[in-house]
This record gives C-alpha cells, structure tokens and sequence, in this order.
C-alpha cells in the first residue's frame, strides 16, 4: 500500500517538451522504441504499444473495446508524456541505459507512487503514469532480458520492495564482446545478468573493454570496444543491432505495461482508475458565491446536482470563488462532488476571481474538457485572462459561461476563441443552460461542423456536412458584444431545403438543436445587426483529433517532434496531423484539408494517411486560421473543423519539461526556458513572464529580459518554490515570452507537489 503522506521523489523533474499533440510525438534524440509512426517500416512504437496496452485495460475492466473522445484523450495525454521522456538524452536512468537499473527502478517507483497518490486525491495522474511506462517498456528495448530467454515481464520491475540491481552484472563483469559488424551483433552478449547498453552523451560512460553499449549510428560509444550494441528499438539494421529481437521484446513491453496498470488499479479501486483513462467525460465548474448570487446560487446548485446524477462521469472539478478562489476540489467520486456542492453558501464578499477560479479549474481539469463558470459580474482580474487563454488553449478546452446581466463583451470573446459559448442574457434561466449546453458540451464525442468566430453585422449564409457517424448536431449564435437592439433571424434548412430544428432564442443569443439529422449539406441563413459568432457541432460516433507536429531534424528517431506554444512563422515543415477511433466500422475516402483564413479564403493542402494517421506539411501563415477536413466517410460526405484560435509567430518558446515533481515546503527548483526567433525576425529584447495557478507556488526569473537574435538560443532560469503547497497540489505555470519587436509567444507547464 502506497503512503500518500510522505515525499515520494523529485527524481526525473524534465520529461521533453509538451503542448500541442494528442498523438503522441515528442523530441525523439535518441534510444527508445520509436515513439509513433513515421518512418517505422512496421517496428513497435511506444505509441502502439501503450495504446495497446490501454485497449486492454479498457476492454477487460470497463468492456470499452473502442474509443470515444474521453479514452482517446487520456489516451494522448499518457502517450504525450511517454514519448516526451525521449526529450533528455543526458539521463541514463530514464532509458534504462548504462546498466541504471536501481536508478531506473526508483524512477519508475516515483512515478508510480505520484500516480496512486494523485488519483486517490482526485487529481490527474496521466503524466507520471505516461512518463513511468516509457522507462518501464525501454527496459525490454534496451536490456538483454529477451536474450536471457525471458518470455514473460520481469516480475521486479515497478514492483515496492524489489532491488532490480540484484538481477545486474557487477560493475567490472564482461558483459559484450566485440562485433564485427556494429548494425548486426547477435551473440555479442556475454553475461547471464541483467545489462543494459550505455549511450553516448549521457551521465553513465562505458567501460572500454567492459561493457556493451547502445549500439546504431547514432551512438558514437558503438565504435569503442566493444564495439556494436543490444538495442531492439526497431527493424532497421542501422539503428538497432539485435533488430531480430524486437517485435518479441515490444510484445513484452506490452504485457509489462498492462501488469503496472493493473498494479495501479488495484490500489486506486475501478472509479479512480476510470478517471485515469477517461471512462467517461468531466464534470468541470467554477461557481461564484459573492453576495450578488444569493437568488440564484441554490438553483445552480440543484441543476449541477441534476446533472452530476443524470450522466456518468470520470471526474469532478469544482471551484468556488468570491474576492479570492475557495474551494478547490477534484475527484472521481460523485458522492463527494455532491457532499461539497450541497455545502455552498454565498458570504458578503464581492467578486473579484472569476478569472483566477477558471484558470483554477483548468489547471485541475484533463485535456479537452468542457469548463463551465457561473457568475453575474464581469472579470475584475483581467491581468490573468492572457495566461487563461493560454492555458485553456494548451490543452484544447472549452469555456462555457453562464453570467446573466454582465457585459457580454469580454465573456463571449473569451469563450468563442475556445469553441465555447457565453450566455449574458437576464432572460436565460439555469435549467436552460443546464439543459441545452452543459448536457451537449460534456457529451464524450462532441466535433465541430463549423466555425465562424467573429461575423460582422447583415447577412451571412454558411453551410456545414452531416455524416452518418452523427447523432446529433447544433448551431448556435452568440453576440460578440452590448447592442442596443440584439435583433436577428436564423433558419437552419435540412438538405432537402426544409427548415428543421428546434430554436432556444434569447437577447440575440439562439441555439438550434438537431436531433438524428440527416446525412449530407445542410445551410444556414443568418441576419444579425449585432456582430456574433456562429458554430455548429455534432455527437459522432467516430473520434476525430487534430494538432500540430514538427518534423524531427535528429537522424536517431526519425518521426514527429512537439510544437511548443504556438508555431514558429515562415518555418516550412511543419505538419497537421489528424488521428482517428471509431465506435464503428467506418471507411473515410478521399480526404482533403484546407486551411480557411478570415476573409473566407481557402489554401487547399495535400493530405496522406498511414491508415489511423492523417498528416499534411504545410508553411502555415502569420494569421488565424480555420484547419478543414473533408471527404467520405461510408460513401457519404464527411467534414471536421479544428479550431487554431492564434496564429503562427515569429518566436518561438520551449521549456525543457512539461510536467514537474516538486517537493513541499522546499525553497526552489530551476526550470530552464529557452526562447529563439526565426531567421526573418529582428533582434530585441525579450522578456519572460510566469504565472502560476496555485497562489502557495511562486515563480522568479533570475533574468527576466534579455537580447533575442536569429540563430541564437537564449535560456531564462525559473526558480520555482513551493512554501506551504499541500502534497497533492496541481498547477499550471504559463509562461509567456514578449519581445519589444512585438513578438510573443507561450508555453504550459504542469507542476506537481508530490
């Protein structure tokens, strides 16, 4: 039994780079399975072999055998962590290299332990879980433990109270001879212990004469004798030596992978360990509880319950905030959602955190949430609504916001650029908010149809593709700001040219709902004289995701590398990358994709596919944009929409880690931030501003500023302490680069108090 009390471990505080990518891509330098598939030729990649994995799991404790939006969430934010472990070619211990195996056992150990911890407060435990399978499954890669003629997982590995080491080879025992050709060494090893290959560039150097290494042409400790290696990473010859062994070592990989999660449940319990794995959607709402919400606070109150009973869901996150945010809660269990709901009171304070409980509840909320707020008052601390927009982008959540009698400016600009919905209007009760938004928004496979933003005043007419994947569609119209008189028309016309839906219509703000549409182009004929946005939005039964990727300039592990932030401009090799999961058979045809700019223009792009994998290269300009899919899907037409709500920049920010383990109560911990512009930029000054979620946590830059030119790297150092922050606590720390060329850019950090 895991002791969530004590400090657990501060060991591997960087794990690569993180921000844009649901499929798993990462800075793939060196030793590992490959972390997805480009350029593969049929090796296993950790992506496989976790998803893998999880299907398992999946199916075997919950029956799901395909995966709705929820899973394939979790699913990418596991693997996004796994592979970005491949970020730190320095650290032995994260691959199991250089004969590490403690090192490695109590990395895996501390990762395993943060997990249990986190999902028994409730919090998300995705990251250390993805981070502690990819050193688990690098063990079978990286190891001789197939060679030794093992079939099954090592029962050690992962496990309390089990000293890996005592499996290893002494330090001075032989344990390779040298191969004469270094891309095929079978029957190099010469050892019947435990060893694992040492890397060049890391913190274990090889013994010449001693010890094995790596092995593959991008190991330069291959040519020291002896000379070759035992890497299985994949079946090309160039990069692994004992490339025969490795589709016998993935499958153990797997079925290791499989035994830590089962591990894991059977300390957290099935509802917990549901969480994990995005059984169902979540439940997120920030609730503000200043005197002005006396009227309405109890009915708020009883519709979340109404709805927290009525659908399942994997976690609740609840905030409450007045002058300052106050409750903090998040957890699997609904019975405690609902025990700390039904206390909620107002108090005489006024509202004054409405930003800071959002940027709260986003912080503890999973990727691709739904976040919903109600309150009656605009945002008083707009100082955080940049670092909120940042955050909610970075993880690709939605903002729905329920705030009768405030302005609607700054609320419906704030929600619209996430593919949210604000409603301001006195008229709109609770249960029709409750009823027509939050039921769609917290739906587990919700795709956008159609995405207009910012339309001006007249008359518009758009059309959007129904496909027989969707259940359900929606078109809903929101004003962008106060007009004096909120007058508009609105038909949604079916593909034959009747008019179809049901209409909710209040102070300019409609919603049409459309149940079991049918399949093919439907129109839209909107007259407004206030400016708006307009969306539509489908259930479907096919998963659909969509990020940005880089191709990776490193020849150790060819593939995708992460975006950090937004992308760089002008940089040509870029790529928009589409993964799909069906609930069902389905067969998508003649895929297309185009980028739509805010002029209606369109820039057709050629799209390939692996099968499960859609990928485009494209140079991406320097303005908003609108990403396109469309097609066939079962011979009928098919179309998505993803929304990329900034714009490629002219600077770019990356941070060596995306999920930190910091200690309590310890005075600090450095984060290195590196920032460089691209080669059309002018030279400037940059400075770096932090801000974090967790008011206990603070952030200090040693140098705040500093001169910014191309082709130059420039590194800030960020002292992060933790003062009096509970063991359990989740942040986010936004760090935002602004340059006085008038560059910026941004990037998103998970920390976590363990």
């Amino acid at each position: 039994m895991v002791r969530c009390g004590s400090l657990l471990s501060t060991a591997g505080s960087s794990l690569g780079l993180v921000t844009l990518l649901c499929i798993c891509v990462c800075m793939h330098r060196a030793a590992a399975f490959w972390p997805n598939w480009q350029y593969t030729s049929g090796s296993e990649t950790h992506y496989a072999i976790t998803e893998t994995a999880i299907l398992q799991v999946l199916e075997s404790y919950f029956g799901i055998s395909n995966l709705g939006r929820s899973q394939k969430d979790a699913l990418g934010e596991i693997c996004d962590a796994n592979t970005e472990v491949d970020g730190d070619q320095t650290t032995a211990r994260l691959h199991v290299d250089g004969e590490a195996l403690d090192e490695a056992q109590h990395l895996i150990l501390s990762y395993k332990h943060a997990a249990i911890c986190d999902l028994l407060a409730g919090s998300d435990a995705r990251v250390p879980v993805g981070a502690a399978l990819h050193t688990l499954q690098d063990f079978y890669a990286h190891s001789n433990w197939v060679e030794l003629d093992h079939s099954t997982p090592c029962d050690c590995l992962g496990v309390d109270g089990c000293d890996l080491g005592d499996l290893g080879a002494a330090a001075d025992e032989i344990t390779c001879s040298d191969c004469a050709d270094a891309s095929g060494c079978e029957g190099n090893l010469v050892t019947d212990h435990v060893t694992t290959g040492y890397y060049s560039g890391e913190d274990k150097v090889k013994t010449e004469g001693v010890k094995c290494s790596h092995g593959g042409s991008t190991d330069k400790s291959a040519d020291i004798v002896p000379k070759g290696g035992i890497n299985k990473d994949s079946l090309w010859d160039s990069f692994s030596p004992h490339l025969t062994l490795h589709l016998l070592a993935a499958d153990i990989a797997a079925d290791a992978s499989v035994k830590f999660l089962e591990e894991i449940r059977s300390e957290v319990g099935d509802e917990a360990f549901g969480a994990l794995l995005g059984v169902e959607t979540t439940l997120a709402v920030a609730i503000d509880t200043s005197k002005h919400m006396a009227e309405m606070i109890e009915t708020i109150k009883h519709e979340i319950q109404v709805l927290a009973q009525e659908r399942r869901f994997s976690l609740f996150v609840l905030i409450t905030f007045s002058d300052s945010v106050k409750l903090q809660l998040s957890t699997p269990s609904v019975s405690i959602f609902l025990e700390e709901l039904s206390r909620i009171t107002t108090s005489e304070e006024p509202s004054k955190a409405s930003v800071a409980a959002l940027f709260a509840a986003s912080s503890r909320a999973p990727r691709s949430s739904s976040l919903f707020l109600f309150t009656d008052s605009e945002p008083t601390d707009a100082e955080l609504l940049k670092p909120l927009m940042y955050s909610t982008t970075s993880k690709l959540q939605r903002l729905f916001i329920f705030a009768p009698g405030a302005s609607n400016g700054i609320w419906s600009k704030l929600s619209t650029a996430s593919g949210g919905t604000s409603l301001c209007s006195r008229a709109v009760t609770v249960s029709m908010f409750k009823e027509i938004v939050m039921s769609s928004a917290t739906s587990a496979n919700t795709c956008m149809l159609l995405y207009e933003p910012n339309l001006s005043v007249g008359s518009h007419n758009y059309t959007f593709t129904v496909d027989p994947t969707l259940t359900e569609a929606s078109v809903t119209v929101t004003p962008l700001s106060e007009c004096a008189s909120a007058n508009q028309s609105i038909t949604v016309y079916d593909p034959r040219g009747n008019p179809a839906g049901t209409y909710h219509v209040s102070d300019g703000w409609t919603l049409v709902q459309l149940s079991n549409p049918d399949p093919g182009q439907w129109k839209i004929a909107l007259n407004s004289d206030c400016p708006v946005s307009l969306i539509a939005e489908g259930i479907s039964s096919l998963g659909v995701f969509f990020e940005f990727a880089l191709d990776n300039l490193s020849p150790a592990h060819p593939g995708y590398a992460v975006i950090n932030g937004e992308p760089l401009y002008g940089y040509s090799q870029y790529y928009a990358i589409m993964r799909l999961h069906s609930a069902q058979t389905s067969i998508l045809d003649s895929l297309l994709c185009s980028l739509q700019f805010q002029d209606d223009s369109r820039m057709e792009l050629p799209l390939t596919s692996d099968g499960t994998e859609y990928y485009v290269n494209a140079t991406f300009p320097a303005e908003p944009f609108v990403f396109d899919v469309y097609g066939e899907v079962d011979s009928a037409p098919f179309s998505r929409v993803f929304i990329w709500a900034g714009f490629p920049q002219m600077m770019n920010i990356a941070v060596y880690g995306s999920y930190y383990v910091l200690a309590p109560t310890k005075s600090a911990k450095i984060i290195p931030s590196f920032v460089s512009v691209s080669d059309s930029a002018n030279c400037g000054t940059v400075c770096l501003t932090a801000t974090i979620t967790e008011p206990t946590i603070t952030a200090e830059l040693v140098t705040p500023c500093q001169l910014t030119c191309p082709g130059k790297v420039v590194e800030f150092d960020l002292s992060v302490s933790t003062h009096e922050s509970p063991q359990g606590t989740v942040a986010n720390l936004i760090l935002v680069a602004e340059s006085d060329q008038g560059y910026s850019n941004y990037v998103a950090v998970q920390l976590q108090i363990v």
